[in-house]
């Protein structure tokens, strides 16, 4: 993933920097792609903080919402929260 938001930033660097030979159709395309990369960068920084900075008792699981567009699928993440006995006498 880092990998990719490396590449990502080179190009919205060079499209920030070559801007004004850009035409209309072009610079609209460039905003979105600036809109792309933000949603990116959040992916993976909140898939980073799932995967290597997660608690020991943090619960991954992916959920589907089927009233959303076809595919719609989130990863998430959750504290375990542990009734206090139920904490005392299994964990």
């Amino acid at each position: 993933m880092k990998e990719v938001s490396s590449t990502l930033d080179d190009v919205l660097a060079y499209g920030k920097r070559e801007a004004d030979k850009f035409s209309e159709g072009e610079s609209v395309f460039l905003e979105e792609v600036y809109s792309f990369v933000l949603d990116w960068k959040r992916a993976e920084n909140q898939l980073s903080r799932m995967l290597y900075e997660k608690e020991e008792a943090m619960m991954l699981y992916i959920e589907s919402d089927r009233n959303k567009a076809l595919g719609s699928v989130r990863l998430r993440a959750n504290i375990v929260q542990v009734n206090h006995t139920l904490q005392k006498d299994f964990f």
